[in-house]
């Protein structure tokens, strides 16, 4: 599901896509429906700057893996997407390179790659420290650790290995726990760069 400009929907709109992300369920006139499997959820936001613009809640960001900030292209790139917008975009469409079933197989081998119990007290003393730092004030949750963990699979998986290693997880780190945290300044990256200096591996 693409949710496009999520920060200019509705209270009952954010609530539904809560259920989805949550529950993996969707409710329409009091029937609750089971959603497919795989399911995710991709959404793009305005600045919060923006005319019309709504907060949106702490506990709906935490449900998302990762959040990438994307800037204006660069001047050849955008010059490559004028260019093409004026090409029918399914014109040369592909076929799928993936089956539903090839997605699961691929979801169920990252889900077998090995974390050793030194990468577990990491990610558990990172989750620890971020709840007690004096610059942070709102640190991970348990489902942020889970979600960063399950990431860091994906990525030692891409790279042909079916182990984690450290890298796997600080590679990702920013993206995948910068928007779950409240901070007491508008620098996260140096508070995030200072709480992972802060526990060793």
């Amino acid at each position: 599901l693409l949710a496009d400009e999520l920060n200019r929907s509705s209270p009952k709109t954010q609530s539904a896509l809560l259920e989805c992300m949550q529950e993996k369920n969707i409710s329409v006139n009091r029937v609750t429906m089971k959603l497919p499997e795989p399911f995710f959820l991709i959404a793009t936001q305005n600045p919060i700057s923006y005319e019309g613009t709504y907060k949106i809640p702490e506990s709906q960001l935490d449900r998302f893996t990762i959040k990438i900030k994307l800037d204006y292209p660069s001047e050849e790139r955008e010059k490559e997407i004028f260019s093409k917008a004026l090409i029918n975009p399914l014109e040369n469409f592909e076929d799928n390179i993936l089956t539903i079933e090839d997605i699961k197989k691929i979801q169920k081998i990252s889900e077998s790659v090995h974390i050793s119990d030194k990468i577990i007290k990491f990610v558990q003393d990172i989750v620890n420290q971020s709840r007690c730092h004096e610059d942070i004030m709102a640190g991970i949750s348990t489902r942020g650790g889970i979600l960063w963990i399950r990431l860091a699979k994906s990525i030692a998986l891409l790279a042909g290995r079916n182990f984690l290693i450290p890298d796997d997880l600080i590679d990702i780190a920013h993206e995948c726990l910068a928007h779950r945290m409240l901070f007491n300044e508008d620098n996260y990256e140096r508070v995030l760069n200072k709480l992972f200096e802060s526990v060793n591996i």
